[in-house]
């Protein structure tokens, strides 16, 4: 699977140091200032109401927490999304006068809800708690930004928090035998007034579906099967392993790769997985042409000539049976149909 980055962001720590003295002196208190790696709750200084103390340099101008506003999470690792996720923040306005949250916008990425709903104030010194919640329904990868817009004094200021994740599994292990990959139609048979029988499609194209037998570590079978009762829709990431095919060139830090396309099932606004022995990335496709694939985003990691490039559809779990009770291994049999 893909490994993400952990959560980043800003903390901010502000308060005053313990001094250990004698009992005859108690000299007056310093401010301790710190700032490192954070993505959870902050702690105000009474320093900060009082910009007369700010002035004579008791915090110091130079002070990289005064006379800013600071947008919490700067970014989060949401993993697999199974259920409507929330996450906590905040804006916090450092400066002396109010600003005002007027709107915000998501940027390659849907599916993402930020409350309480702009625009409202945030005042002068204090801060205002937000809430992020990543809805289960959206593109299957995560992978984009949520948009601030601050105005104060005629001046729109946009801040950003990244969002990574997933909200299906990537189901990219290799099947076992028998493997059956076929594909479904529907459609509604009635009647014409003239008695005679109509068929209608009822899909624009035929939908993928498969069903074979996979061998899995255990721990890997054990998440498949939280995965599969947790899950509001257990989506995956599904490869159409009939349309395999193989770098002809190493990639190089752009957004197009170089591959046999004849005859695979490669389409706009999909994904396709890359996938070599050690690791493995799924991005979507921009556009298909003869030889080559332009992709949304370069990958994530450096692949080669020869490594594996399938097509990925998004579709639902049907069925997962457990065929085997092994310690180290295990055998589960999967349906699954595209969406």
């Amino acid at each position: 699977m893909a490994v993400y980055s952990g959560v980043l962001g800003l903390s901010v720590l502000v308060g005053l140091a313990a001094v250990s003295v004698s009992a005859e002196v108690s000299p007056a208190p310093q401010p301790v200032i710190e700032t490192q790696g954070f993505s959870g709750s902050h702690v105000h200084s009474p320093l900060f109401y009082y910009p007369e103390k700010r002035r004579s340099g008791v915090l110091g101008q130079t002070s990289p927490l005064w006379d800013r506003v600071i947008v919490s999470p700067t970014s989060i690792d949401a993993g697999l999304v199974v259920q409507n996720t929330d996450f906590s923040g905040y804006i916090w306005n450092t400066k002396t006068t109010n600003i005002t949250m007027s709107s915000y916008s998501l940027q390659d990425i849907d599916g993402v809800v930020l409350s309480p709903t702009p625009p409202f104030t945030v005042g002068a010194l204090n801060d205002v708690p937000t809430t992020i919640t990543i809805l289960v329904e959206g593109s299957p990868i995560l992978d984009g930004y949520l948009l601030y817009d601050l105005y104060e004094v005629n001046v729109i200021t946009t801040y950003r928090t990244y969002i990574q994740g997933l909200r299906g599994l990537i189901f990219s292990f290799p099947p076992g035998l028998p493997y059956v990959e076929g594909e479904r139609f529907r459609t509604s048979v009635f009647r014409s007034y003239t008695g005679r029988e109509v068929r209608k499609a009822l899909l624009e194209k035929p939908k993928f579906s498969w069903s074979y037998k996979v061998k899995l570590t255990e721990e890997d079978l054990q998440k498949i099967q939280r995965f599969v009762r947790y899950a509001l829709r257990p989506t995956i990431l599904h490869p159409v392993w009939s349309s395999l095919s193989h770098l002809t060139q190493d990639t190089d830090g752009t957004t197009t790769i170089y591959l046999d396309t004849a005859n695979r099932d490669f389409q706009p606004g999909e994904y396709l997985l890359l996938k070599n022995e050690s690791y493995e990335d799924a991005v979507q496709i921009e556009s298909v042409g003869a030889g080559q694939v332009t992709l949304r985003k370069p990958p994530r990691y450096q692949f080669y000539a020869g490594d594996m490039v399938v097509p990925l559809k998004q579709a639902i779990l049907k069925q997962v049976q457990r065929l085997t009770h092994r310690s180290v291994w295990g055998e589960i049999e999967i349906e699954a149909e595209e969406v």
